[in-house]
Parts: structure tokens; C-alpha cells; sequence
């Protein structure tokens, strides 16, 4: 690592050019033989200067071949920078420390990588419908790592075939559908109880709700022969406890109904013990329902809404809290103010008043509840305000101040720390905002996809300068080019851009990784990588300058 902070191997003149060194320092050699005349000198100086300018001129040529092998190393390694992290946390877990011979050997790899195949890190054109971001809940809770996993999966073939099964989509579209038709049986059920109340359980009912605990325990059991028992503390753990919880509630109820539907003709007398234990079993039935939330996470927008929704509980906890505090505060100033009305007989004057406060405002309880609903919507704040009014002006403006306090300050502050929590909340979901990025590029890759198909006329798979300068005089064309957020003003200059080899023919790989590194304005990391790049170029010929100039002097 030199004073530049670039990191790579150094190459010296006397490695790229041995043969020009070679030929100066013979000539220096036969300088030193010829005789000491002044013509002779003059013309070898000459002739030795003549040498030293093509010598600069093949510098700077060597100079812009070590910049493009410097930026085919960088792609390189960008290009096995994955399987490096790897190969690290593997070193590491085995080993204390990491030699330092091991980055050296990193970027030979890497260099080679690239000879080999210099594409392999482009995102071609043709898989991009397939970008996807990877599927990591932040929810998991490694706590097995000494069972299976997918890093060792089970070697039996009935394992490896319920984890196929389950990783496919149609497993789980089918067993969505079946629980959102679940939850719409439980409120057919839940309705007609409600219509006939006491009515004794229909053999239709049982049967459905049977073969509906049959496929609840097949998937469960399915997902166990697939995961084993790491499915209770790997990924989604509280919804397989869930689903646990409902298949054995689901056999419990039908161990204990199967005899009521047996015996359905026999006396209501034998079968109360159990009719009542079935209730119990019902409600604890429509738990099955809740299984529909675990949809939520196949749609996105419903996904965010309730993870932002589980994020701002904490806020509202201590927002409710301080709340509470208030209304208790102005709930024993009211308090007061009503026991100190019932202690003296002689003003109640009114007993609509009267009424009012001993309904409202007799106990602390009451007062407390009355002021949550006076400033909640549940009960018309002007009527208390007139009852006060009614003993004291004072105690009338007391009530609307705090029902201003409550609305104009409290509650509004409170909806701005929800809003503020739950905004923060999603931008801290980092699978949403993976599947959003992945959705976003997969849609950008998509506008650039259509756009190289009308930029290339003649369909043979490239761009070439005339069809470039043609395409950019349609102003569609450059409308879409500012929607995607590329400047193409001047078409010779942006295809010499997307042409990265230099060949006058733009294929879709580099159109792709051109407009991806064209789009937007410059960042900050781009100016700081011109600015890097820059001081290596400046250094190099500095170094290359200084030795010429030392072997002139020298000649």
C-alpha cells in the first residue's frame, strides 16, 4: 500500500520495459568508450534524447494499459468478493488469526477469475425477471444449530421430499386457501350459533371441521418430516407454536365431540359434561382464525402496515400511560369539585345538575371515564362543561381548558410520535426494503430491456454509433432516457461510455452496466474513487518522469 492508499501490485518500469532499458543502458556503456569530441558528444546527446521522447511516449501508453489491467482486477475481484466473505468466515471459525499473505493470494485468484471469464460479474439481461432478494426474516432465532439445517440437510429421501414440497409455491397457495376458507366456515359457524343459540352440533359442521383439522395436521406434520425440530426455533417459531396449538385443539375437540355426535339422540342430560367442555373447545377453535394474519406477509403493503403497527405499541404504551396521568390529574380536581357540590344541600338548585354530576362525576372512576370519553368521542364534552359552569364560571374554563390541552397538544402529539415511529419503523425492515430494492431494479432492468430492444433496429443483439445518433433524435427516445435518469445530450459521448471494450458496439451487458452506472447524478463515492484513481495515475508517472529525467541527466 503506497502514500495513495492504493492497494495492489506495483509494477515497475524495469518490469514493463526491459527492452527499452536495456537499449539505454547500452548506449550509456557506449558513450563511455567513444571518444571525448564535441560533435560526437552533441550528436549522441541528440540521438539519446530523440530515445528518452519515445520512451515518455511508450510510458504513457504502458501507463493507460496499467490502468485498464487495475480496473479489470477491480471488477475482478468485485466479481468474487462473495466467495471471499466465505471463504473468511470459514477461515475464521477455524483459525485465531488470518496471515496477511492470504489478501495477496485473493487477488491472484480474483485476476485469474476474471481472464477466465470476464462477464461473470454482469447481470445479464436475460435472468433479470428472476432478481430476487434474499429471503432472511429478522424474526429467526437460531437456537439448534445442532440439528439439521439447510447447510446439512437430512440424508433420508423422505426428508428431501417434504422440504421440496414445502419450498414450492403451490404448497403453500394451497394451504393458504385453506385457511382463508377455514376462517370463512368458522364465521358461518360462529353466525348460526348465534342465530340458535343451545342448538346441539350439526353432523355437517363436524365433519367439515374435521376434514379441515385433517389438513391443518397433515402440513404440520409435513413441515416436521421437512425442517424436524427446528422448526420451533428457526424461522416463523411463534407461528408453527400457533399452529401446534390449533392442531391439538383440533384433536382434543374431536376426541370429545365424536361421542356427542354418536350419541346425538340420547337425553341432553348425559351429554352436558361434555356440551360444556365443547363450548370451551369453540372458542379456543376461532384461534384458528388468527392464522389468517399469517397471509398478511404474502402482501406487501399489508405487511408493512403491520409491522409498523407491532412497532409503534411500545409508543403507545407509554403515550397511553401519560395520558392516564392527565385524566387522573384533572380527574381529582373534578372529583373534588363534585363532592364539595353534594357536601352543601342548599345549592342544588338544579337537578338536571344534580343528576348529571352524581352520574358522572361521584367517584373518581366515573370522573376518570367521563373525561376519556369527553375527549375520545363517546360522550358530548359541552354538557359536563355546562354542569361546572352551572356552580362556578372558574370550574366551566377549567373543563375547556383541558379538553383544548387534551385535544390541541396531547393527542396530536401523540399521532406525530405514531407516525414518526411507525415511518422509522419501515425503514428499519430490512426483508421489506430488500424485497422493495429488488423490485425497484427489477423494474428499472425492465425500462432498460425495452429500451436497447427499440435502440437496436436491426435486431442482431447490439448498438452501433449510426443506429445510437439516429435512436437519439426521436424525442420519445429521450424522454426515456430522462426518465431513467441518464443525460443524453451528447450521443457520441454517451455511446463512448456504454461501449466499455472500445469495439463501436454496444451489446445489452453493456448497456445494462452502462445506464446503471450512468443513472443519477455523481455520488460522493464516485468522486471519491476519480480523486483515488487520480493520485495512482499521478504517482505512477511521477515515479516513470523522475526516471527518465535521471537517465537523461545521467547521459
Amino acid at each position: 500500500m503506497d502514500g495513495t492508499g492504493f492497494v495492489g501490485p506495483r509494477i515497475e518500469i524495469s518490469e514493463r520495459l526491459p527492452d527499452l532499458g536495456a537499449e539505454i543502458h547500452l548506449d550509456l556503456d557506449q558513450k563511455a568508450k567513444l571518444p571525448a569530441s564535441a560533435a560526437v558528444v552533441r550528436e549522441l546527446l541528440q540521438q539519446q534524447e530523440v530515445k528518452l521522447a519515445a520512451t515518455i511516449e511508450v510510458g504513457f501508453k504502458q501507463l493507460q494499459d496499467l490502468l485498464a489491467e487495475s480496473k479489470s482486477l477491480n471488477v475482478g475481484l468485485q466479481a468474487l468478493q462473495p466467495t471471499a466473505k466465505k471463504k473468511k468466515r470459514h477461515r475464521a471459525s477455524g483459525e485465531s488469526t488470518v496471515s496477511k499473505s492470504d489478501s495477496g493470494s485473493n487477488r491472484s485468484e480474483a485476476s485469474a477469475a476474471f481472464a477466465e471469464n470476464p462477464n461473470k460479474g454482469r447481470t445479464s439481461l436475460l435472468n433479470l425477471e428472476s432478481f430476487e432478494a434474499p429471503g432472511r426474516s429478522i424474526w429467526s432465532v437460531d437456537c439448534c444449530s445442532w440439528l439439521p439445517s439447510e447447510e446439512n440437510p437430512p440424508k433420508n429421501l423422505l426428508s428431501r421430499l417434504a422440504r421440496k414440497m414445502v419450498s414450492s409455491w403451490m404448497f403453500e397457495t394451497f394451504f393458504a386457501g385453506v385457511i382463508m376458507t377455514n376462517s370463512i366456515f368458522i364465521a358461518v359457524q360462529v353466525e348460526l350459533s348465534a342465530q340458535q343459540p343451545g342448538r346441539s352440533p350439526n353432523r355437517g359442521m363436524f365433519i367439515v371441521s374435521t376434514f379441515y383439522s385433517l389438513l391443518f395436521t397433515i402440513e404440520l406434520l409435513i413441515r416436521l418430516v421437512a425442517v424436524g425440530p427446528r422448526l420451533y426455533c428457526g424461522q416463523d417459531w411463534a407461528w408453527t407454536l400457533l399452529d401446534t396449538l390449533v392442531v391439538a385443539t383440533s384433536v382434543f375437540e374431536f376426541i370429545v365431540e365424536l361421542p356427542v355426535q354418536h350419541d346425538e339422540g340420547q337425553e341432553e342430560q348425559s351429554l352436558f359434561g361434555n356440551m360444556r367442555l365443547l363450548r370451551i373447545l369453540r372458542i379456543a377453535k376461532i384461534t384458528r382464525a388468527v392464522r389468517i394474519i399469517r397471509l398478511v406477509k404474502f402482501v406487501r403493503a399489508l405487511r408493512s402496515l403491520l409491522f409498523c403497527i407491532g412497532k409503534t405499541l411500545k409508543a403507545m404504551a407509554w403515550s397511553a400511560a401519560l395520558l392516564v396521568l392527565i385524566i387522573f390529574l384533572f380527574g381529582l380536581v373534578f372529583t373534588d369539585i363534585t363532592t364539595e357540590y353534594f357536601a352543601n344541600p342548599e345549592q342544588h338548585w338544579n337537578p338536571v345538575t344534580t343528576d348529571f354530576l352524581r352520574l358522572r362525576f361521584s367517584s373518581l372512576e366515573l370522573s376518570m371515564h367521563t373525561l376519556f370519553a369527553s375527549i375520545t368521542g363517546g360522550f358530548t364534552w359541552v354538557e359536563a362543561r355546562d354542569a361546572f359552569a352551572e356552580l362556578s364560571f372558574v370550574w366551566g374554563l377549567m373543563f375547556e381548558a383541558f379538553i383544548s390541552f387534551c385535544l390541541f397538544a396531547v393527542l396530536n402529539v401523540m399521532t406525530g410520535v405514531f407516525c414518526q415511529s411507525a415511518i422509522e419503523s419501515a425503514e428499519k425492515d430490512h426483508e421489506l426494503n430488500l424485497q422493495m430494492l429488488a423490485h425497484e431494479r427489477a423494474k428499472y432492468f425492465r425500462a432498460v430491456k425495452r429500451l436497447f430492444q427499440q435502440l437496436d433496429k436491426n435486431g442482431d443483439g447490439g448498438i452501433t454509433v449510426v443506429e445510437f445518433e439516429v435512436a437519439l433524435q426521436d424525442p420519445t427516445l429521450l424522454q426515456v432516457f430522462n426518465a431513467l435518469e441518464i443525460s443524453a445530450d451528447d450521443a457520441w459521448a454517451l455511446f463512448t461510455q456504454l461501449d466499455s471494450d472500445g469495439d463501436a458496439h454496444v451489446d445489452a451487458d453493456e448497456f445494462l452496466e452502462g445506464c446503471m452506472l450512468l443513472k443519477g447524478p455523481a455520488r460522493s463515492v464516485d468522486v471519491m474513487g476519480i480523486k483515488r484513481d487520480l493520485a495512482v495515475v499521478k504517482q505512477r508517472l511521477d515515479q516513470q518522469v523522475s526516471a527518465l529525467l535521471g537517465m537523461k541527466s545521467s547521459g
